[in-house]
């Protein structure tokens, strides 16, 4: 569309300058100036409440924001990570204004991170489609029998993170760098450094993926963390049989 408003992206406070929107995939890139207003509102275009929302600032030095569905049992819009740093989660308001991400809208205070002044900024937006992509949380036991972790869909990606009890690095397996289990060649977003392995070790199955690993990055005993998981092949097939592991 030539314009953000016949795109249908102009119901929020901030029009977006740039957007690419995949409904069917659930994913959204958008582009935006910032008012500076706490609470301002930028469309997503998804027609879904988001699952997984990443903003950066384009124009000066800030953190990569994370928010996640499953960062909080009550108030996930009151917390957030950084994909730049291996803290634990954040009680602040400074990313979405205390406010719940909804169907069209995602709300945004105004700091340097998200809305600042006439900085510029990048935001991704994920909603869930089942059996393409689920974003949810596991708790860990320290076994190399880890929790398994149901999905509906064989995973292509896995990208993990504690959300408390222990400060950990972002990890990122996937079945093209480990094309056979276990999957344990994990990548570090928060790091320059090459991919490491044996430290993140987990099996890719049929509907889901399940640690095999006592490591602390992935499986830390009372430690719960979040996931954003994508597939490489559906849970069932169009005969209604399951499809294979690896």
């Amino acid at each position: 569309y030539a314009t953000a408003a016949a795109a249908g992206l102009n119901t929020g406070t901030i029009t977006p300058t740039g957007a690419s929107v995949n409904t069917e995939a659930g994913f959204s890139v958008l582009t935006y100036t910032a008012n500076g207003t706490a609470g301002a509102t930028i469309p997503h275009g998804l027609g879904k409440k988001p699952a997984w929302i990443i903003i950066k600032c384009r124009n000066a030095t800030d953190n990569w924001m994370v928010y996640h569905h499953d960062i909080d049992t009550s108030s996930p819009e009151d917390f957030y990570l950084e994909l730049n740093a291996t803290g634990q989660r954040v009680n602040s308001t400074i990313m979405l204004n205390d406010t719940a991400p909804t169907s069209t809208l995602v709300t945004v205070q105004n700091d340097g991170s998200v809305n600042s002044g006439s900085r510029t900024y990048i935001m991704h937006c994920w909603a869930e489609i089942p059996g393409y992509s689920k974003f949810g949380v596991y708790l860990g036991n320290a076994s190399s029998d880890g929790p398994y972790v149901e999905l509906g869909f064989r995973p292509a990606f896995v990208m993990t993170k504690s959300k408390d009890g222990i400060n950990e690095n972002w990890c990122i397996n996937d079945s093209t760098r480990s094309t056979t289990n276990p999957v344990n060649a994990f990548l570090r977003p928060d790091e320059n450094t090459a991919e490491t392995s044996s430290a993140a070790q987990m099996d890719f199955l049929a509907k889901g993926f399940k640690l095999r690993t006592s490591d602390t990055k992935t499986n830390r005993t009372g430690t719960n963390y979040v996931y954003m998981a994508f597939a490489e092949q559906i849970g069932d097939s169009p005969y209604h049989t399951d499809t294979n592991a690896r």
